[in-house]
């Protein structure tokens, strides 16, 4: 099948199946047949009867038969919807990362934005209100340098935000199930000690996968550790963090806020899209900063994560070893 030349026929799922098509359709060098099926259960069984390659972030048992699947890649990271069990007889499945560069971004801002304030301040100014100017005496701000930030999970993110804040001039110090002292890190534990080593941080990144071991890791006895001023980001998965925990810290001032990009509750792909993303009213809590899973959506992501499921489509044609391949 390498070296026929005949198409490699692709199908994809889901909203963002034609959107995915476009981007692979761009990278893709080999000649292809791209099947989008949206929504449609029939178009997804007709789909998956020709196809070579899925494109999708779930793989259930409930699927129908692929008999010529060879190459299920996710356009993501996370592996936790796949049933790998439930795969065809020789498919491989691989996922892909390439989201580090916009999530430390993100991060960076958000750190940025509690310790200046620029948009509370910009509000106040837009309405004629001077009182945060040195002229009027206001308030001063705070800086990044010399702060404490630990990052929970020392991967592709961990490391791409380490790397940033150290050129802001903080402390960097991480919790993971591997720790090893490289620079620019000043401490790194197990989570054993995690409780311990929250007591010193400014800024706590949550950036680890959702696993039995992770989950609920951040919890009550971690937010009583934590300053009254620290701020928890959380950019991994929601469940890693104690939903109830986190609220009760939030709404009794216990730390200093949090900025939430993941979450408990999601809309289903058929599903109404008004879900709320917690049974908690994270919504009416006024030191929450909010977004909907947005931290790693930016265009150059997304180019890169095509270009490498396109490099896999060759590879897995060419008979060469595939990147990121998890079964």
């Amino acid at each position: 099948m390498s070296g026929d030349g005949s198409p490699v026929h692709v199908a994809f799922n889901g909203v963002m199946g034609e959107g995915y098509a476009e981007l692979l359709h761009a990278s893709l060098t080999l000649p292809h047949v791209l099947r989008c099926a949206g929504s449609d259960p029939d178009a997804w069984a007709e789909a998956l009867a020709t196809a070579e390659v899925v494109v999708t972030m779930d793989w259930p048992a409930t699927n129908p038969p692929a008999p010529k699947l060879r190459l299920l890649h996710l356009p993501g990271a996370g592996t936790d919807s796949v049933d790998v069990s439930a795969l065809p007889a020789g498919c491989a499945a691989c996922n892909v990362f390439e989201h580090e560069v916009p999530i430390a971004e993100y991060c960076m801002r958000a750190m940025l934005e509690h310790a200046i304030g620029v948009t509370a301040t910009d509000r106040r100014f837009r309405s004629g209100d001077w009182s945060d100017s040195l002229v009027a005496g206001g308030p001063t701000h705070g800086e990044l340098q010399g702060r404490v930030l630990g990052i929970l999970g020392y991967g592709r993110i961990g490391r791409a935000l380490a790397k940033r804040a150290d050129a802001f001039g903080m402390e960097v110090r991480t919790v993971t199930a591997h720790p090893a002292l490289e620079p620019p890190l000043t401490q790194a534990v197990t989570p054993d000690g995690l409780v311990e080593d929250a007591s010193r941080y400014d800024y706590l990144v949550v950036a680890c996968p959702l696993t039995a071991a992770t989950h609920g890791m951040v919890d009550a006895r971690v937010f009583a550790a934590m300053k009254a001023e620290a701020v928890l980001i959380n950019v991994g998965r929601g469940l890693v963090v104690d939903e109830e925990a986190l609220f009760r810290a939030l709404e009794n001032n216990a730390i200093g806020g949090a900025v939430i990009d993941v979450w408990y509750q999601y809309p289903g792909p058929d599903g109404p899209s008004d879900v709320r993303p917690s049974r908690f009213d994270f919504e009416g809590l006024p030191n929450v900063w909010m977004t909907p899973h947005t931290s790693a959506w930016s265009t150059p992501m997304l180019e890169r994560r095509f270009a490498v499921i396109a490099d896999n489509i060759v590879r897995m044609r060419e008979g060469r070893p595939l990147l990121n391949r998890f079964a």
